[in-house]
C-alpha cells in the first residue's frame, strides 16, 4: 500500500477536512462468538484452532480458521449446500 498525497485526493470526497479522532472510549465492548451448539459459529464448526494474537491496544484476539464454504457468514446467507461447494474459476 502507498500513501496518497493531498494534491491527488478529489476535493469532493471531503476527505482533506476529514477528522478521524481516536475513539476515546474507556469501556470497549467485548464481542464473543455465540455459544448456541447448534448455530452457526459450531456446526459445521471451525477446522483450526483456536489461535491468538496481542493487539496495539494490549487486548487479545482468539480466532478459528473455517473451511471457506463454511464461514458462518455463508451458512446464513440463504445459500444452498449446493452453491456454496461451487468452485470458482478465472
Amino acid at each position: 500500500m502507498g500513501t496518497v498525497k493531498k494534491k491527488d485526493v478529489p476535493p469532493e470526497t471531503g476527505l482533506l477536512d476529514a477528522k478521524f479522532d481516536k475513539n476515546s472510549n474507556d469501556d470497549p465492548t467485548v464481542y464473543s462468538t455465540p455459544t448456541d451448539a447448534t448455530g452457526s459459529w459450531k456446526k459445521p464448526g471451525p477446522v483450526a484452532g483456536p489461535y491468538q494474537t496481542r493487539l496495539s491496544d494490549g487486548s487479545t484476539l482468539t480466532y478459528y480458521w473455517y473451511r471457506f464454504a463454511d464461514q458462518p457468514a455463508l451458512l446464513n446467507a440463504g445459500l444452498s449446500y449446493g452453491e456454496r461447494q461451487v468452485k470458482w474459476t478465472q
